[in-house]
């Protein structure tokens, strides 16, 4: 992977990551062969129609631009879950990233549209202390996502709560002796 790089604290493990749904790009994926097919055509045709060859330069440029930004935004866009956080990472040149701490996210939240559900994409928002919101279109297999965050969300409010009950446990045992 050449997109962006992210870096994970001590003892931070990568638990999953999601990918964009190639679905989005449903433009991109329908002008590159269309325009490779007839730019090719074009040049290979034994009938040599006027200004053919410029027409095929046109069109296999358009596809040679078309498959270079399906590339550099699929491959610039990081969705990552971690023991400790979300992190959403968008960009290849111009990057954009959120982070949520797994304790400060309220909620996880999938919207997907008609398209989305029959093709398996859609929209995860992470919802976080302070009305922060991160959301990240175009996600593949949301729900498989959702669902390990979720998961993990769980994990970290058990530990804590584990972590609160020792503390009040050595608190007790610390408690100065009451006079009689």
């Amino acid at each position: 992977m050449i997109g962006p790089k992210i870096n994970l604290g001590p003892d931070e493990q990568l638990v999953r990551e999601a990918r964009l749904s190639l679905w989005l790009y449903q433009p991109s994926l329908v002008v590159i062969p269309v325009s490779l097919f007839f730019g090719l055509y074009l040049i290979f045709a034994n009938e040599v129609i006027d200004h053919s060859f410029v027409f095929a330069e046109i069109l296999l440029g358009l596809c040679a631009i078309f498959a270079l930004r399906l590339y550099i935004l699929y491959e610039g866009t990081r969705i990552v879950l971690t023991n400790r956080r979300v992190i959403f990472s968008i960009g290849f040149f111009r990057r954009n990233v959120n982070e949520l701490y797994l304790n400060r996210i309220e909620g996880v939240n999938v919207r997907q549209t008609f398209s989305g559900r029959i093709m398996d994409y859609g929209t995860v928002e992470a919802s976080g202390v302070g009305n922060e919101v991160a959301p990240v279109e175009g996600i593949a297999e949301p729900w498989v996502f959702h669902k390990a965050v979720s998961a993990a969300m769980g994990k970290v409010m058990q530990s804590e709560q584990r972590d609160q009950g020792n503390n009040q446990g050595n608190n007790r045992g610390n408690a100065p002796a009451q006079a009689k």
